[in-house]
């Protein structure tokens, strides 16, 4: 029972701290759009997406290896961390001289504030302090870290647009906050590991032979999602950036969530999986249509409501964002399903595609970008995004299916589709004038009426779903 509080709090710290984080940077977002309007908006975004591609590299892979080698350490603890930390500091040392040469040739006209942000990559690529946190029983520091990084970004960013808004003084408080946040966590680590001096080649090259390959494959997901912005700004302008980016806010969103809410199975995937295979393909199948159930929907009222979240969120100035959200929506659902059906896929085993599918992509994302900013500007680059999800997708469920088995039951799905049909027919029918609101409630209760008569959710998932979570209780529990 006490690793099963263990846990909770690990996820509700890790959690909150992500809450925090995420509510700072968009709140930032919202602020700057409605002072700055949608061009200014577009350069903030600009250096934001490059300095967040520098972050990546310069990653590379190594904090999601510091989560697995820092519980599985033999000797000492002390050398491993200061092998890693060493490792980091050279790294980015050599992404910042990258990042300035690229800065270069990219945007001469952004150029000095995107080697501001380039210099500041130590401080700005600091989140990785957390699996240390969580080993050593300490989660709530992540939280702590998290919190003043959110405060200082917030109370920094006030005072900027009180006086006068540039763009670099908005990176500074960028760079402040995560300056913050560095040397907080770094204090609360030394708290628990001490720094030792003593250089293991052996310890750096275990690094990075398990760094490479998912900094590598992590760099090409990320070019394939931020890649418009770059093209736009290069084909079209700031402005585009600008409409682009307010949307793609809600699109980093639910990301977010689906990492929070998928990351509690893969343990419990990856014990049963020898024992009780045929579990975790009915259970990810069930999954699989509570998304059919519960997010599908969501996607289909978006649009009638997307100019109003835009309006609220970012302005008048905005709304031709509702189209970009419109069709992000969809992406959000492909991403859930492709990071969960990933973590079965992980669970298994079966990760050797993951090397060449995440690259196809970013090559697909540039291709549809190239061809279609042109006629359609940031229209074409959202549905680039979806296409590109989708194309991921298809070949996990591939792959998947191939050492699972089928997780799909299509009578289950018919009448999931039937039920979204007719959501879909009632919203836009056109035939009822009786307001939005009512329109929406309305359509929702009869939507909700024919998933219980269809009996789109039957008895034996909502078994498996408790199963699933006597599973997972008992995992932890022992």
């Amino acid at each position: 029972m006490g690793t099963v509080n263990q846990y909770l709090i690990n996820l509700a710290a890790q959690g909150i701290g992500k809450a925090c984080s995420f509510g700072a940077n968009f709140y930032a977002f919202v602020l700057i759009a409605h002072t700055g309007g949608a061009e200014f908006f577009g350069q903030y975004s600009y250096v934001i997406t490059f300095l967040t591609i520098s972050i990546l590299v310069a990653d590379f892979g190594m904090t999601s290896v510091l989560g697995r080698d820092i519980a599985q350490v033999q000797g000492s603890p002390e050398t491993y961390w200061s092998n890693f930390l060493l490792l980091r500091l050279m790294i980015n040392l050599i992404t910042i001289l990258i990042s300035i040469i690229v800065a270069f040739y990219l945007r001469r006209d952004l150029f000095p504030t995107l080697v501001l942000g380039s210099l500041a990559l130590p401080f700005l690529s600091a989140r990785f302090f957390e699996p240390v946190f969580q080993v050593y029983k300490r989660p709530w520091f992540s939280m702590y870290s998290s919190f003043a990084y959110g405060l200082s970004f917030v109370i920094l960013l006030i005072i900027v647009l009180r006086f006068k808004m540039t763009l670099p003084s908005l990176v500074l408080v960028f760079i402040a906050a995560n300056v913050t946040y560095a040397v907080l966590a770094f204090y609360l680590t030394g708290r628990l590991i001490k720094l030792t001096f003593r250089i293991d080649w052996r310890i750096i090259r275990q690094i990075l032979k398990l760094a490479v390959p998912l900094g590598v494959s992590g760099l090409f997901t990320i070019v394939s999602g931020r890649v418009p912005v770059f093209m736009l700004a290069a084909m079209k302008s700031d402005y585009a950036v600008g409409i682009y980016n307010a949307a793609y806010r809600f699109f980093d969103l639910s990301v977010l969530l689906t990492v929070i809410l998928v990351g509690p199975f893969i343990p419990i995937f990856s014990a049963k999986v020898k024992s009780d295979l045929n579990f975790l393909k009915d259970f990810s199948g069930m999954i699989m249509e509570l998304v059919g159930i519960v997010l599908v929907p969501l996607a289909i009222i978006v649009p009638t409501i997307s100019p109003l979240i835009m309006n609220i969120f970012f302005g008048e100035s905005f709304l031709p964002s509702a189209h970009v959200l419109d069709i992000l929506v969809w992406a959000g659902i492909f991403v859930f399903i492709s990071l969960f059906t990933s973590a079965v896929a992980l669970s298994i085993g079966v990760v050797h595609f993951a090397y060449w599918n995440t690259a196809v992509s970013a090559l697909l994302s540039i291709l549809l970008n190239y061809l279609w900013i042109p006629r359609y500007s940031y229209v074409g680059s959202a549905w680039a995004i979806l296409i590109c999800e989708v194309f991921l997708n298809v070949v996990t469920l591939i792959f998947l299916t191939r050492y699972v088995g089928n997780i799909y039951r299509w009578s289950q799905w018919l009448k999931i589709a039937t039920a979204n049909l007719v959501l879909c027919g009632l919203l836009y029918n056109g035939l009822f004038d009786i307001g939005l609101l009512l329109k929406i409630s309305s359509s929702l209760v009869v939507y909700m009426l024919l998933i219980i008569l269809l009996k789109a959710i039957p008895a034996k998932t909502v078994l498996y779903f408790n199963r699933g979570l006597l599973k997972l209780r008992s995992f932890y529990a022992g």
